[in-house]
């Protein structure tokens, strides 16, 4: 038996792997119960979870480390570790971003959307540029580099009608590229200046995430793996139902559903 190390790695074989039952997933652990969590997985394999106005840190063993209150900023909405040590944390309720550090304790004061000349922020992301963060102005169809010093930042307007989406569900950076996914129109791709670069059409994603020149976009009863460069295309069964969003780390997926977060490694069966 020889694990996956990186998946993208033997994509060319998964497909022969599928008709011969040799793919696998092994249940590592799992937290629950849950409620509607949002959670984020770090460089480092810890598990970051939001819960109302709490927060809790697992590490890569399923072992709880911290737990702070987020009282500050009220019903935690997205959380973003690009940065182990300075976690993103938003709040769609009260219009707030917060810099967390590695224990869950707030690092500076919160910051005020409203500032920006933003009508109502849905989606926030962390940016590889220091200090700057990526949102988007559902109320605007507007997408904007946010920096904390109040320099100008980039922007895309009229998202929906430049590129016909029809709903908006992730906002992430990866290699210095911003991706947009729509759940009903695909994965866009733009530069860090916020021209289009590509488009994957894609219909029923649920959750998305773009690594090593693949995208792993979760449908309904199957991880689909896309190969960026030529769209080939292979489907892996889901180890359960009910999958709402995922993440992946190395040979790693954390799969979450309504009442549970749980973490599997695929394996491959000579």
């Amino acid at each position: 038996m020889k694990q996956i190390c990186f998946l993208f790695f033997i994509l060319p074989f998964l497909a022969a792997a599928q008709a011969q039952d040799s793919i696998a997933w092994r249940l590592d652990w799992e937290i629950a119960p849950l409620v509607n969590p949002v959670w984020q997985v770090d460089a480092f394999g810890n598990l970051i979870i939001g819960e109302k106005d709490q927060l809790t840190k697992y590490d890569s063993t399923g072992v709880r480390k911290f737990i702070q209150s987020s009282k500050h900023l009220g019903t935690i909405s997205a959380i973003d570790p690009s940065n182990p040590m300075k976690t993103l944390i938003f709040s769609e309720q009260q219009q707030l971003v917060g810099y967390i550090d590695n224990t869950l304790s707030k690092q500076q004061e919160n910051i005020e959307l409203s500032n920006y000349e933003l009508s109502y922020v849905t989606l926030v992301t962390t940016s590889s540029q220091p200090d700057k963060f990526w949102v988007y102005d559902q109320d605007n169809s507007k997408i904007v580099l946010i920096s904390t010093n109040r320099q100008q930042g980039q922007r895309i307007d009229n998202v929906n009608g430049l590129l016909g989406c029809k709903e908006i569900i992730q906002l992430f950076e990866k290699d210095n590229y911003l991706y947009v996914v729509d759940k009903q129109r695909g994965i866009y791709q733009f530069d860090t200046y916020g021209t289009l670069v590509f488009h994957w059409e894609s219909v029923g994603i649920l959750w998305a995430k773009v690594e090593g020149g693949f995208a792993y976009m979760l449908k309904d009863k199957f991880l689909q793996v896309l190969q960026l460069s030529n769209r080939n295309i292979t489907n892996i069964p889901l180890p359960v139902t009910d999958i709402l969003r995922f993440q992946k780390l190395g040979n790693n997926f954390y799969f979450a559903g309504k009442d549970r977060i749980q973490k599997y490694s695929l394996q491959l069966f000579e």
